[in-house]
């Protein structure tokens, strides 16, 4: 996490605090008061402020985001009105831990102030070198055990800087801090090995390695010379097939009952089968299977609302492709009935996805897409 840089005044009745953070959207923001602490997330920064008289979240207290210029102005009521809050120039004061300052407080001589170590190295076979059961739980069900972490803050006039140590990634490479931990919790999907460090380019360079490593040529061949239960497949004829056909025979005049034409005499079984599966084919009109129904419509409007301010619309485009081919490659291997590894068959076939790809062209979308279609799913078949 990054400390911002911040500045803290007051007057009679309140204490004014500008945080100065880069980059970050009125959205993410949240804000803690707790009596004398204030503590401010919005990622990557974190700050907590411990002020030397109580403050409170009362109606006067405001909080306002300068986009421009990366300033958050937080106004809080002090809960004493008239009291002065002193030192509020030391912003080191106002960043200590519990400990340093009950450090501070227990120092009264000139040779006590000399600061020891927070952390001190224990010889091995000293008495205090180990902790026993016992006091390892003291410790954790102490509530006065300082579990605040120290902070340093921001030093010169540009935090962009402090950023380039953390990549971006996500919708409009917006998010950072969020995998920080991904491998540690069993995640299968992600590839990337330091998703907060890795550059685009480095992690676009990863993908291509791990697609080469992957690929299988003997599992590949298998797949192509026994391929009785991938033809059924590369045969079906997908819900979504069958609506684009109903729809351009309704603009030719026929109607939805009109559509399912016979086939030939000479069609196979499996053929006549994977027409019938998952065949949207009915009397009703067209525009139920076109339009959103009144759940969908109730499930749209609890989404949160949000703006988006898109600085590169392409790459977002780009991995709707990305995603839109890895659910249909589910979507056909699984004859349209979804099952319990189709997440991550989804989330394996999209570099969006698994390696937090941002593409910059269609044709190395298209690539990619193939490239992961041919090393990762159950079945690896070109004309699948």
């Amino acid at each position: 996490m990054i400390t911002p840089r911040f500045t803290v005044r007051q007057d009679h009745a309140n204490v004014f605090i500008t945080i100065f953070a880069a980059h970050i959207r009125a959205q993410a923001l949240e804000f803690d008061v707790d009596e004398y602490q204030f503590k401010f997330f919005a990622s990557p920064y974190y700050l907590r402020l411990t002020f030397p008289g109580k403050v409170a979240e009362e109606e006067s207290s405001t909080a306002s985001l300068d986009a421009s210029t990366g300033q958050i102005l937080v106004t809080l009521a002090k809960q004493t009105p008239g009291e002065s809050f002193e030192n509020l120039d030391l912003l080191s004061s106002l960043l200590a831990t519990k400990r340093q300052r009950d450090h501070r407080l227990s120092n009264t001589t000139a040779d006590d102030r000399k600061a020891r170590p927070l952390i001190e190295d224990i010889a091995e076979g000293s008495a205090a070198a180990s902790f026993t059961s016992e006091e390892q739980l003291a410790i954790l069900q102490d509530e006065d055990f300082d579990w605040e972490i120290s902070q340093t803050p921001a030093a010169g006039d540009d935090d962009t800087s402090l950023l380039l140590a953390n990549a971006s990634y996500g919708f409009n490479s917006q998010y950072m801090g969020i995998l920080a931990n991904a491998h540690d919790c069993g995640n299968d999907i992600n590839a990337v090995p330091d998703p907060e460090r890795m550059t685009a380019d480095q992690r676009q360079a990863n993908r291509v390695a791990t697609e080469d490593a992957k690929f299988d040529e003997s599992y590949y061949i298998d797949n192509y010379i026994n391929d009785e239960d991938i033809l059924p497949l590369i045969r079906h004829k997908t819900r979504f097939f069958k609506i684009l056909r109903g729809l351009q025979k309704a603009k030719a005049g026929a109607t939805m009952a009109d559509l399912p034409a016979t086939r030939l005499a000479s069609s196979t079984h499996e053929e006549r089968l994977a027409d019938d599966i998952e065949s949207p084919l009915s009397s009703e009109p067209i525009e139920a299977w076109t339009e959103f129904t009144d759940k969908e419509k109730a499930a749209m409007l609890d989404l949160p609302r949000k703006t988006h301010l898109v600085s590169d619309r392409q790459p977002i485009y780009l991995g709707l492709v990305d995603i839109l081919f890895a659910y249909s490659l589910d979507h056909r291997i699984n004859l349209g009935d979804a099952t319990v590894e189709s997440p991550w068959t989804i989330g394996a076939v999209s570099a969006t996805l698994s390696n937090l790809e941002q593409f910059s062209a269609l044709r190395s979308t298209i690539v990619a897409c193939f490239r992961r279609a041919l090393a990762y799913p159950l079945y690896r078949n070109w004309d699948l």
